[in-house]
């Protein structure tokens, strides 16, 4: 059924979407989202044969739309457009007739979609619309968003649920054992656009460093351009403070936004937006998204500041947070690292490597005190790397561009697009030092990874032993190969670009937008530090971050709940509390 984006719709995330119910609790807050409605969940699962098999009407994004769709397509979920000048802000009465036309119940891809689809469209009274996908459960970036429809929205929609069945999408709920019957609902909203003037763009925020935890808002914006540009990682973004100086009313009410959103979830943040005219438009919003070290520190802050009690904030780190809140950090040696050469009898260097163990930069520079961090978010574009032909070893694979120039001339007519130069695959060319820093970008998922550089996600997946999956910027097409890495390096992106947003739902290192890459070439080890930012070659030692006096008061508080203040492994401190809770 169609159930409008309102205020007064009472339904539940497993039945109109987790995105649809946190723009509906945007709108009862009072803060600006784009009038829409809802096709609720169940209309993707039966169309697939056996349970996560792709179904017959599957279909990867590619960088356009689909045939019969007349929109322009992306795999970022929470891309829109402009609103249009009809549009209606938050809070405006529900469009008639999309409020709960009766439907077909569930639906499968190939079956009649909800009577009334294009009347609540027509009452939406906007120019074009968005189509977007939002599960009960986040999955970022793997389903189609069409932007822009004008005219029948059905093959949109259909466009949008299946791609549900979509490998990377399989692939990604498995990952994250997510039921492959959950299915998906639809969400349709007045385009907002990013790209209509000088004082439009988009952007995504957090309340808090999703890295640190530090109390100040956080993320990345880009002028001049729609959500689906933020996310896909093509473009450079400008740290998010920028707004405060180009769009001071923008920055006033995003910050004020940001606030009252974290007062009522009770936890740190992230929204999606986008302004047009120097007008905001919140598309999406989450809690959390933060890196275990930063949960811990949100989680005590927030319980100092009494919006949670001390055993709430206990109850939510779990023991594996807490172990991997110990996040190493790189030393980069000062003597050569060797990487003794090992074969088999076979003379396959690869054959003998270990098994991998699979289980945001200088923004601008944070305050003093404040570690090295980096992060944000949100869904994500698609740009389509074609797979080699059966039995094609690695030196026929197509060589991609992928070092960004460290004095690159703008493209022509877009000032912010980021050029790249080619990264050849024979050998290691200007190296400063063979154990020294090779390049320096963003820190965007914390950790320290060691591996051999794989240029495309088959490489990735084909190589034996621990690698590192290097490429000018991410997509979903790519899932198969960040799943198969131990970290990701791409030359382009910000912090909410697909690399980063994937690699921190994988808890895998990433560093986005670093010059330099044609440095690296396939099959070479380095390390990379998702904190600083920093490759290195071949293997670098490493280094526990100092003692967190966050995590030492939050043990504290659980040994006052357990009773216990023997000495014991911080596991079982907070184990034993949260056994009590």
């Amino acid at each position: 059924m169609i159930v409008a984006l309102d205020p007064r719709t009472d339904l539940p995330p497993d039945v109109i979407g987790a995105k649809a119910h946190g723009l509906i609790t945007l709108m009862r807050l009072g803060l600006p989202v784009p009038p829409g409605f809802v096709i609720t969940v169940g209309t993707a699962p039966a169309s697939a044969g056996p349970a996560g098999a792709p179904g017959a009407g599957s279909s990867e994004a590619g960088a356009s739309g689909p045939a019969g769709v007349p929109g322009s397509r992306a795999s970022d979920p929470a891309s829109t457009s402009k609103p249009a000048s009809t549009s209606k802000p938050a809070g405006a009465s529900k469009p008639a007739g999309a409020s709960r036309v009766a439907g077909a119940g569930s639906h499968s891809v190939g079956e009649e979609l909800p009577a009334g689809l294009d009347a609540a469209v027509a009452q939406l009274g906007a120019e074009s619309v968005s189509v977007r996908s939002g599960a009960a459960v986040s999955m970022p970036g793997m389903m189609d968003t069409v932007l822009d429809v004008r005219g029948p929205v059905a093959p949109a929609v259909r466009t949008v649920l299946a791609s549900w069945h979509t490998p990377r999408a399989v692939t990604y709920r498995e990952l994250h054992n997510i039921p492959h019957d959950l299915g998906t609902a639809v969400i349709v909203q007045a385009m907002v656009h990013g790209d209509r003037d000088p004082h439009s763009g988009s952007g995504v925020a957090f309340s808090r460093d999703p890295a640190t935890g530090a109390p100040h808002p956080y993320g990345d914006v880009l002028f001049g351009h729609r959500g689906d540009a933020v996310v896909s990682g093509r473009f450079n973004t400008s740290p998010l403070p920028t707004l405060a100086d180009r769009e001071p009313a923008v920055w006033s009410a995003l910050t004020a936004a940001l606030t009252r959103v974290e007062q009522h979830y009770r936890d740190a943040c992230h929204v999606e937006f986008t302004f047009e005219t120097g007008r905001l438009w919140l598309l999406q919003v989450r809690p959390g998204g933060l890196t275990p070290r930063a949960a811990i520190r949100v989680a005590v802050d927030l319980a100092d500041a009494g919006l949670i009690s001390r055993p709430e904030a206990v109850r939510r780190i779990s023991p594996s947070q807490l172990r991997a809140a110990a996040t190493p950090r790189m030393l980069i040696s000062t003597t050569p690292a060797t990487s003794p050469a090992v074969t088999t009898s076979t003379g396959d260097p690869d054959a003998a490597l270990p098994t991998p163990d699979l289980d945001v930069s200088p923004h601008p520079a944070p305050p003093p005190g404040a570690s090295d961090a980096a992060l944000p978010t949100p869904d994500l574009g698609v740009s389509p790397h074609p797979a080699p032909p059966p039995g094609a070893s690695d030196a026929a694979l197509p060589t991609p561009s992928l070092g960004v120039s460290p004095h690159p001339a703008p493209s022509p007519g877009d000032p912010d697009a980021c050029p790249v130069v080619a990264l050849s695959r024979d050998g290691l060319a200007g190296t400063p030092g063979a154990a020294g820093l090779l390049a320096r970008g963003r820190g965007a998922s914390p950790g320290v990874a060691t591996g051999r550089v794989a240029l495309t996600a088959d490489a990735a997946v084909r190589m034996h032993g621990p690698v590192v999956l290097v490429r000018p910027e991410t997509s979903p097409l790519d899932m198969h190969g960040l799943a198969a890495a131990v970290g990701v390096v791409t030359a382009r992106g910000g912090l909410a670009s697909h690399a980063a947003v994937v690699a921190r739902a994988l808890n895998k290192p990433a560093v986005v937008g670093v010059n330099g890459l044609d440095q690296l070439t396939e099959g070479i080890e380095i390390t990379i530090d998702g904190t600083s930012g920093e490759i290195a070659r071949g293997a670098q030692p490493t280094t526990t971050a100092a003692d967190d006096p966050h995590v030492t008061r939050l043990l504290t508080w659980a040994d006052a709940i357990s009773g216990d203040d023997s000495p014991r492994p911080a596991e079982a401190r907070l184990t034993a509390a949260r056994t009590r809770l």
